[in-house]
């Protein structure tokens, strides 16, 4: 509890500043793999395992402040992250097909983004899991 009563208090710029850059990482680090996977036609999915560490990096950086809240918070961040990655990708996807011809003009997005998450393999979801483990521990264990 001394520790606890002795810790500064978080200063509100401090944790937007670490929300918004834990965000750009998560959201960036998504983007990248998703767009590696459809151009290159292949996944790298234990990078997953470091977008959740660069979530919780970037959080800590700016917050300097750890513990199962946080971490729940930079979980949270890593998730938006992944389903925005997930949107860039259902898009190229969509653009695609409307690309290739009119039969396609009715598909959109709304109706790819379940079909994507349905298909993703499960390497992909094991490591997305370890990159949440990874994100939510790294936090909890810092002090």
């Amino acid at each position: 509890n001394s520790a606890i009563a002795q810790a500064e208090p978080l200063e509100m710029s401090h944790l937007i500043l670490g929300i918004v850059a834990a965000m750009l990482i998560g959201i960036a680090g998504a983007v990248i793999l998703e767009k590696i996977y459809f151009y290159a036609h292949f996944g790298l999915s234990l990078l997953y395992i470091l977008v959740g560490y660069g979530v919780a990096f970037g959080l800590h950086l700016f917050t300097k402040r750890g513990g199962v809240g946080m971490g729940a918070l930079a979980v949270g961040i890593m998730v938006a992250g992944l389903l925005a990655g997930q949107l860039v990708l259902t898009s190229d996807i969509v653009n695609m097909a409307h690309g290739a011809g009119p039969g396609a003009t009715g598909i959109t997005t709304s109706m790819m983004f379940p079909v994507l998450l349905a298909h993703m393999g499960i390497m992909h979801w094991v490591c997305i899991a370890i990159g949440l483990y990874f994100c939510f521990s790294t936090m909890a264990r810092r002090p």
